[in-house]
């Protein structure tokens, strides 16, 4: 794992990109535990900083053993995530599934990058998260082989299904 100018910059496995309003590049590192940001990321001064769970350049990654596992709210470079991936913005706010523990955790954008868990998200794997007019959305599957997609109210917290169900004919399959 490596900061720095875009050309130098090394991650250990990218799970998920996202745009803020200013142009800049938020993601996930699944592998590395952390969140980054992609400034100017098409620009000559592109630089990769890291916000979140692992903030320090490391020489070596094993995807059997990630630094920094834990489940740690609090300024990101304390933070701890467990397999984080599939970040989304609102109001320059980033948000990722934790998916080791099941949480929707909300990196801030106050000067410590401060990680907060805001929901818990029902058993499952998740492919997605997005954003759209305030509310978050991810889309996933459990192991009764329910698809879902779910929203998520990152004020409140709140969790509901929007849709959900298992298409008995290929149960099993």
């Amino acid at each position: 794992l490596q900061p720095g100018s875009c050309p130098d910059a090394r991650f250990a496995n990218i799970a998920g990109i996202a745009a803020k309003a200013d142009g800049s590049l938020v993601g996930a590192d699944q592998t590395g535990n952390n969140v980054f940001l992609i400034k100017d990321p098409f620009g000559a001064n592109c630089t990769v900083t890291y916000l979140a769970g692992t903030t320090k350049a490391m020489d070596s990654v094993s995807p059997g053993s990630p630094p920094n596992v834990g489940d740690t709210d609090g300024p990101g470079t304390s933070a701890r995530f467990s397999l984080i991936d599939w970040p989304a913005v609102i109001d320059d706010k980033i948000y990722v599934i934790d998916e080791g523990k099941r949480k929707i955790k909300r990196v801030g954008n106050d000067s410590a990058n401060t990680v907060k868990t805001i929901a818990t998200l029902p058993e499952g794997v998740y492919f997605a998260l997005i954003a759209l007019n305030g509310k978050l959305y991810t889309v996933g599957n459990n192991t009764v082989s329910e698809g879902f997609i779910i929203e998520i109210d990152p004020e409140s917290g709140a969790v509901h299904d929007i849709v959900r169900g298992r298409a008995e004919k290929f149960g099993g399959s």
